[in-house]
């Protein structure tokens, strides 16, 4: 006997949702450096120009991420599991094509060493950066499946800044923000933050032992000291000052061309006329042509503003005539630190 079955199937309806990947628009810090090498990363107090670093970051855009709901409901779905209470919904995933990132570097603006600080701030050719005094932020092109991209930015440090030797260090910050670009319908059924990717990068500068000397009051490197027509009983005294700039401690070196003496016509020594130089109070022995002070500290921007006196002991008894020294100060800093 044949029997026939009739059953009556219930009809199982899908619907279809689209979800933009929101987790395939994400991207990573592959590299963070320093494009530069060791040796441009000096910074010459004297110099006069400023100091360039170039700052590179390697940005991947990852191609093999997926979707997380982190256990929401999804159109049906709980954790992977059909809701019987609901009709079940297909989710279809499709990647963002369009996908922006934003790139940020955060900075405290200066380098820092015991106390000491190196100002800098960073600039980027890019047209369509945005900057704060601590924090500069770009906006790029879209990335492709898979890509890598360089971005560069300078670290710059400005000209004139005095500051005491040694290696300044500090820290820049690079942000990855991820596009979020999920429509606001889909936004409320799944939980999904925007991603941020971060990497540290440590930079250093060296600051070497540097030091010069100005004559106070000129804007060139001598000076004529006249003591005008001498009388066999007259001492006199003339002064000079000098400001000393260093950025370690430093000696300083006073030579005299005669030896600490006039000499007529410069250059006649059984016609020689003693003087006494003194500098900062101290008496400099130029008998044997040089003399080297103690050492002095490191000075400030301001420089060490030091005296010079020369004094004459005695014009008895020389014939009349044209006397004349030549003194060079120099100055040396200390490069034991350096």
């Amino acid at each position: 006997m044949h029997k026939l079955l009739l059953t009556t199937a219930l009809p199982l309806f899908f619907s279809f949702i689209t979800i933009s990947d929101a987790e395939a628009c994400e991207f990573e810090i592959s590299r963070f450096q320093n494009e530069d090498s060791v040796l441009s990363n000096v910074y010459d107090v004297f110099g006069g120009t400023s100091v360039t670093m170039r700052l590179a970051i390697d940005v991947h855009r990852l191609d093999d991420a997926t979707l997380s709901s982190g256990g929401d409901t999804l159109g049906g779905l709980v954790d992977g599991t059909p809701d019987s209470s609901s009709q079940p919904t297909m989710a279809v995933v499709s990647p963002i094509q369009d996908c922006i990132p934003s790139i940020s570097f955060a900075h405290e603006g200066r380098l820092t060493n015991l106390g000491s600080e190196l100002g800098f701030s960073l600039y980027t050719e890019n047209s369509r950066s945005r900057s704060t005094r601590r924090m500069i932020t770009l906006i790029e092109d879209a990335f492709d499946f898979g890509e890598t991209r360089r971005i560069t930015v300078d670290a710059v440090f400005a000209a004139d800044q005095f500051v005491p030797s040694g290696l300044f260090s500090g820290d820049v910050v690079a942000h990855v923000h991820s596009a979020t670009q999920l429509t606001p319908d889909i936004a409320q059924s799944v939980s999904e933050q925007s991603h941020i990717n971060s990497d540290r990068l440590g930079i250093s500068v060296q600051v070497p032992s540097a030091a010069r000397v100005l004559i106070a009051g000129t804007r060139g490197k001598t000076q004529t000291v006249d003591f005008g027509v001498l009388t066999a009983d007259e001492s006199p005294t003339r002064s000079v000052g000098i400001i000393v700039q260093s950025t370690a401690s430093y000696r300083l070196h006073t030579r005299s061309e005669n030896g600490g003496r006039l000499l007529r016509n410069g250059v006649e020594r059984e016609h020689a006329i003693s003087y006494q130089t003194t500098i900062a109070n101290q008496i400099v022995n130029l008998n044997n042509n040089v003399a080297t002070s103690d050492l002095h500290r490191n000075t400030t921007a301001l420089g060490d503003a030091l005296n010079i006196q020369f004094r004459i002991i005695s014009s008895k008894n020389k014939p009349a005539g044209n006397y004349s020294d030549t003194i060079s100060v120099s100055v040396m800093p200390d490069i034991s630190g350096s």
